[in-house]
């Protein structure tokens, strides 16, 4: 236990007792799976013949020795279920578990058991103490990475899988409030080749405790694979794709963050192929197998002309109407509720919507969304039907009745796209590319954008058709862009199909097929990759290199704050320009300082729709300011107070400045601002300003900044090596003290 320093005349436990900060207590939901899940159908309990000691010996086999604490009070059983699809036949059983360890600390956890060996296919573990998992941790990744292959050889089948060199990245910042995750991905193996949608996921904290498994299966024992003994050689692939290698020039638009977009000039390519068959040598598409090289061929726009508007700015009342008519459900069991209608900004496009957020209520439930409008036309930017699915709760199997050709879905597509918008038509041409994945028989189409002759990757419109005609998905989001990269400063397609050649490197992988005829079966493909990152594309104006995923790690050196330093460059919470010459022995300034001090205590994310509209804190620091989030959470949180019109961001940070926000950030600052009430005993106590004497002696005494032979430095202006250092011991005591920054 670490000893308390002496205050003065109060103790270190009767100050913090002066704090506004309250510890949260108590466990919080569980954490569920994104995405669309499937429809879990309940077994009766006559079929349910597993009993919930069976699951707690399986999930005890798996992690030997990590949940003997537990006792069989502690785990709850809920009923067998099965998913639809053809899953239908297996059986899926859930155990959660949870315990109060005392002092508010809860542990608890779910796994899901699936199959008549009820092997574990999901699992997550929150343990009730993370202190030692916090930085620098108890093991390194390595030591990591050997915990999860211990368990991988524990699991059944666990020696048919393999470590992927697929790498994790975080969106944002990590914190330092928040254990260290070594996540690690392990690929399924068929004859020695990995099998694309099958896979393990495991993650490990720093303190040795497996907190994640997941298995990704998207297969069954009834699948076929192609052989893999009479494989084309390697060599002669490469030289296929070589001789036939041919290159699209397109735009790409890159969306970095809500609100922030890029358009690229690029290469990429063969558009239409997705690998080439390791026995046949065809090429591979989204949905067929071709002897000849696929291309592109002309695009046909939807209309030369712009097309009449579906109107003009709408009312909200007029939105409300519209929606009534478009969201009418065929069922006197389900009620349509528009529960609101609001105008704000789209999540990307920046244009103004009206969304409409609905309910379909029936006796048992209901199922909710929101529809989006373009708050200037009325016509729709966003809209995914979910009547069929709500029909199919209340057991009305909905009437399907003919089923359409390709060919006659397109056609009702497109009069959707013209009877519902229609204003920006003149920018998309019909679909190039094959339909290659349908689900319920529907089907899907996207329409590419064109501008200046080339396509545009980033803003297609989408749209789903049902097998008779319904309108299932349509999706608007049309993006105003003013100006586009110049094609004629592109580097010639000869050059650039030398860089590709020189990059080219192939793999052998089984991809399925998920078309309806083919969805059984495993193709064994060469994959063809021009990166070890994956995803990757040429810059058509700089003929250099960029994957889908541009971060790069640095790394920095410094004689006793390299460790700390480098954490934070790694968890994104402190970006430097150029590396190679960054001194960490520089001051830093109050601007940067804030942005690593509230970065390693909370997630920073870019602001999304409707935010930038809030007033600001500060003169100098508005919305457009990259610095505006990090500055407003601050102000929120209570670090920074708003006596001052303007923020100095380029000013130094001096040490007693420091222990105010730290200070404050902890929740203390109804004990720090008692300036009276504290004696300090540095020799340079002179030197420290008078309401800042209780932030210092605090701050010494939780050791977050220390004396150094008795000189505590007040005015010494601090450097980055020394944040660096002092964000940990901030985010330590955070932690300790079970703060909660949301």
């Amino acid at each position: 236990m670490r000893s308390s320093k002496r205050l003065g005349i109060l103790s270190l436990a009767a100050v913090v007792g002066l704090g506004t900060f309250a510890p949260v207590a108590g466990a919080s939901a569980l954490p569920v799976q994104e995405g669309a899940q499937p429809v879990e159908i309940k077994i009766s309990s006559t079929e349910n013949i597993v009993e919930k000691q069976q699951l707690i010996d399986k999930l005890k086999e798996l992690f030997p020795g990590t949940f003997d604490f537990l006792s069989a009070d502690d785990f709850q059983m809920g009923s067998g279920f099965r998913y639809g699809g053809e899953d239908e036949d297996v059986v899926r059983y859930a155990l959660d578990f949870d315990k109060e360890m005392g002092n508010g600390k809860y542990v608890y956890g779910n796994a899901l058991f699936v199959g008549e060996d009820l092997h574990i296919e999901q699992f997550n573990y929150q343990p009730a103490d993370l202190s030692d998992a916090l930085f620098p941790g108890k093991i390194t990744k390595e030591e990591a990475e050997e915990i999860a292959l211990e368990l991988l050889g524990r699991y059944p089948d666990g020696s048919s899988y393999q470590l992927s060199d697929d790498q994790f990245f975080y969106y944002g910042n990590q914190t330092l409030t928040e254990p260290i995750r070594y996540h690690f991905t392990f690929n399924r193996l068929h004859n020695g080749v990995p099998v694309a949608d099958q896979s393990l996921q495991v993650t490990v904290l720093a303190n040795g405790v497996v907190t994640d498994f997941y298995k990704i299966e998207n297969g069954s024992e009834d699948h076929s694979y192609d052989a893999a003994d009479a494989v084309i050689d390697e060599e002669n692939v490469v030289e296929k794709i070589k001789e036939n290698i041919h290159l699209q020039l397109h735009y790409q638009i890159r969306y970095d963050e809500p609100n922030s977009k890029k358009v690229e000039l690029v290469y990429s390519p063969f558009p239409l192929v997705t690998g080439v068959h390791a026995l046949s040598g065809d090429w591979k598409t989204a949905a067929a197998f071709s002897e000849e090289v696929p291309t592109l061929g002309e695009f046909t726009m939807l209309t030369d002309e712009p097309l009449e508007s579906a109107g003009n700015e709408i009312t909200l009342e007029a939105a409300r109407r519209f929606a009534e008519e478009l969201l009418a459900i065929d069922s006197d069991e389900v009620k349509l509720r528009i529960e609101s209608v609001e105008r704000r900004d789209n999540s990307y496009s920046g244009r103004e919507v009206i969304s409409v957020n609905y309910m379909y209520e029936y006796r048992n439930g209901g199922y909710g969304t929101n529809l989006e409008l373009d708050a200037q036309t009325g016509e729709i930017v966003n809209y995914y039907n979910i009547k069929r699915d709500v029909l199919n709760e209340i057991g009305q199997e909905p009437n399907l009745g003919r089923t359409l050709s390709e060919e006659e879905a397109l056609t009702k597509a497109v009069d959707y796209l013209e009877e519902y918008a229609p204003s920006y038509l003149h920018h998309y041409a019909y679909p190039v590319k094959e339909n290659g994945y349908s689900y319920n028989n529907e089907f899907n189409f996207v329409f590419p954008r064109i501008e200046n002759g080339l396509e545009v990757v980033g803003n297609q419109l989408f749209v789903t058709v049902s097998p008779d005609g319904e309108l299932i998905n349509l999706a608007a989001e049309f993006e105003e862009i003013d100006q586009w990269p110049n094609a004629a400063e592109a580097i010639s397609e000869e050059e650039a199909i030398e860089r590709f050649n020189e990059a080219l490197q192939v793999s052998l992988s089984y991809v399925r097929d998920y078309r309806e005829d083919q969805d059984q079966h495993y193709h064994l493909l060469y994959v063809p990759a021009f990166s070890d990152k994956g995803y990757a594309y040429l810059d058509a104006l700089t003929g250099q290199w960029a994957t889908g995923e541009d971060r790069v790690l640095p790394e920095v050196s410094h004689p006793w704050a390299e460790e700390e330093l480098n954490h934070l460059l790694q968890a994104g919470i402190l970006t430097v320009d150029d590396p190679e010459n960054f001194n960490a022995d520089e001051k830093i300034t109050k601007g940067k300082a804030l942005e690593v001090t509230m970065k390693s205590l909370t997630y920073i994310y870019p602001p999304f729709p409707g935010e930038n509209d809030r007033a600001q804190s500060f003169d100098n620091i508005g919305p457009d300011h990259p610095l505006f989030q990090v500055v407003e959470q601050a102000v929120n949180y209570g670090v920074l107070d708003t006596d001052e019109r303007e923020f100095a961001l380029d000013e130094p940070l001096t040490r007693e400045e420091l222990a105010v926000w730290y200070i404050k950030a902890l929740g203390l600052e109804a004990a720090g601002k008692h300036d009276e009430i504290y004696q300090l005993g540095f020799a340079d106590t002179n030197l420290v300003t008078e309401e800042y004497r209780g932030y210092v002696a605090l701050a010494n005494a939780l050791d977050l900044l220390t004396a150094s032979q008795n000189q505590f430095r007040p005015k010494e202006e601090t450097t980055y090596a020394q944040l660096a250092v002092s964000s940990f011991r901030l985010a330590r005591e955070a932690a300790e003290q079970n703060q909660r920054f949301y």
